[in-house]
């Protein structure tokens, strides 16, 4: 039986609800894009997912093999989500179910409150659509597609098992040839990854834009991913300093003629050998207790240092090193309340955490740098 109250509501002389009118969603990304550059950002953002996932090793590479070019508009619809060229980004964590609910949020983050994360705020990663139109993430038994161009918003995000795409309710929207002409041979992926219906890590593989669309006028090409691996090496050396879990990160590179070794990467940057175990504990033992302490003012100031030595190698050069010396703070027991109110605040999710890097080398050139 309805109460008075709903009765009331469902009066044709009571108030009327509606729901306020949101944007179209191509709209709301046009407006994230002009916030966030089209540059080296862009791969920065895509470094801290892997390390808000606590992955410890990363793989960047341009697939610039052209497969699946036939118009996917008739026919076949999904063929579209899985042509190329591509940049695709590979980490050895898997997606929690927490990972699957944040990636398909906009302007919101299930990392907001988790002052650990660096990406914590959810934008970051929507950056990509500078070089996609159709971002792909497969990890474990999953493979999820953002088509932010579906009329009806309750169809963008396209959810897939992997050992599903062979049955018949997908024959109208997918060739299985067409996703394998796309990620065989990728960091692992191959027709064995359908047939058991898991993915060990995380793949994002972001089909480049050739052409202007309702999103965006920016169109990709090989020269635009050069720059923003460019980018990345430029500031390489210092990328690693002030994370938790990353260890080591590389570049590479699959030709038109479909020739890539995942092991002989064109670019890498590392912990190196000689101070890894050390530096490891380190860092897990200082991210459990920001974990432990959370949105929490800590009952005592926790401190840890270490020296770290970074190698980098270009593929026909020699590792080139540099030493650190880092310290990492989360400053605890009596604060001001004016930091202990900024520290509570969930609208702002602050830490009052810092990190110093001095490079122990003589560089009478060095200036120094402020990461915020």
């Amino acid at each position: 039986m309805a109460s008075s109250e709903e009765s009331e509501d469902s009066s044709e002389d009571g108030p009327q609800y509606n729901s306020i009118k949101q944007p179209p969603l191509i709209n709301q990304l046009k407006k994230i894009l002009d916030e966030y550059p089209d540059d080296g950002q862009i791969l920065k953002e895509i470094i801290q997912n892997a390390e808000d996932a606590e992955a410890s090793q990363m793989k960047i590479l341009f697939d610039e093999r052209i497969v699946n070019t036939e118009d996917g508009t008739k026919g076949k619809r999904f063929k579209k989500y899985f042509k190329g060229p591509a940049l695709c980004v590979y980490n050895n964590a898997n997606f929690t179910k927490e990972d699957w609910e944040g990636i398909q949020m906009i302007n919101s983050s299930v990392k907001e409150f988790d002052p650990v994360k660096i990406g914590r705020f959810g934008l970051g990663f929507k950056s990509v659509f500078h070089i996609t139109d159709y971002p792909m993430i497969i990890s474990g038994n999953t493979l999820l597609v953002l088509d932010p161009h579906q009329k009806n918003s309750t169809r963008v995000c396209i959810n897939m098992k992997l050992n599903k795409l062979h049955t018949c309710k997908y024959m109208k929207l997918l060739d299985v040839s067409y996703c394998l002409n796309a990620l065989d041979g990728l960091f692992g992926f191959s027709q064995g990854t359908l047939d058991s219906g898991d993915f060990d890590g995380t793949l994002f593989r972001f089909p480049l834009r050739e052409q202007k669309t309702n999103l965006s006028d920016n169109v990709y090409d090989k020269e635009k991913i050069l720059d923003l691996f460019n980018a990345f090496q430029a500031e390489a050396s210092v990328e690693l300093l002030f994370l938790k879990c990353l260890e080591k990160i590389e570049l590479c590179f699959k030709d038109e003629d479909g020739f890539y070794t995942s092991d002989e990467p064109f670019f890498t940057v590392g912990i190196t050998d000689n101070c890894l175990n050390q530096v490891r504990e380190r860092r897990s033992k200082f991210h459990s207790h920001m974990k432990s302490v959370g949105l929490n003012i800590a009952d005592e100031t926790m401190m840890t240092t270490f020296n770290v030595t970074i190698g980098t190698k270009a593929e026909l050069g020699d590792m080139t090193e540099q030493s650190w010396f880092v310290l990492h703070c989360l400053k605890g027991g009596n604060v001001s309340k004016e930091l202990a109110d900024l520290s509570k605040d969930e609208s702002l999710s602050y830490s009052p955490y810092v990190s110093i890097a001095v490079p122990m080398d003589k560089d009478q050139d060095f200036k120094g740098h402020v990461f915020v």
